[in-house]
């Protein structure tokens, strides 16, 4: 129902429990119901040592009357995150038609998707129990691509038993030599099921799959298509 958000480290002493770029010692995991990954991404959120000291490992912000203080919490990463979220959801609605505006659902698809394409592949997969995919990027790299890269979005409405297939898949021909494709490919599948707490475990009413593969016509023969 909502993007959750741990804390990493983004400094650390020979005191500190944890190293930079690990988890905050005080950043929870889940998992959630159905044991869903959360946190899905993660932010700067401090470090500390054994005693909870932080000085020079914590987080500088402003107090209540401008001063500067250090702290440290996951109440630092998750702000970081919503104003990300919420300066692309900015962007999008200058570019998007009043009448299809951009969704909740599109925007932390958006910003799962930059996480993990700027943290892939995680250093210690058991990090992404509590800092889940990593960090996401800025605006420009939710929005944006680089020049070789692309970001294709689909927007599909759930119904009941459905099937969507894009066929053709648009894929850049230069990326295809002798019938072998020469690229990477990440999908993130992101959805808001009706929920109901009275079904315990599986309170999400819906489940939904996605995959990507290939599609063999009727009366395909391999030896006849390499």
């Amino acid at each position: 129902s909502a993007l959750t958000v741990g804390a990493r480290a983004h400094l650390d002493l020979s005191s500190s429990l944890v190293r930079m770029e690990e988890p905050s010692p005080f950043s929870r995991r889940g998992p959630g119901p159905g044991y869903i990954l959360k946190p899905e991404v993660s932010h700067w959120g401090g470090n500390c040592s054994a005693s909870g000291d932080y000085m020079q490992t914590g987080v500088v912000s402003l107090d209540g009357n401008g001063h500067l203080v250090e702290n440290v919490g996951t109440s630092f990463a998750t702000p970081l995150v919503s104003a990300i979220a919420g300066a692309t959801r900015h962007e999008l609605i200058g570019v998007s038609s009043p009448s299809d505006p951009p969704t909740s659902a599109l925007l932390k698809a958006l910003t799962v998707h930059s996480a993990f394409l700027k943290s892939a592949p995680m250093p210690y997969p058991i990090y992404s129990q509590y800092m889940g995919v990593g960090v996401p990027g800025d605006v420009s790299d939710l929005i944006a691509c680089t020049q070789s890269s692309a970001t294709l979005i689909l927007k599909i409405p759930v119904t009941p038993n459905p099937h969507f297939n894009k066929d053709p898949f648009p894929m850049p021909e230069c990326l295809s030599a002798s019938g072998v494709l020469k690229a990477e490919i990440f999908m993130t599948l992101l959805y808001e099921p009706p929920v109901d707490r009275d079904f315990g475990f599986e309170y999400c009413r819906v489940n939904v799959r996605a995959t990507l593969g290939t599609v063999r016509p009727s009366g395909y023969q391999p030896e006849l298509h390499p």
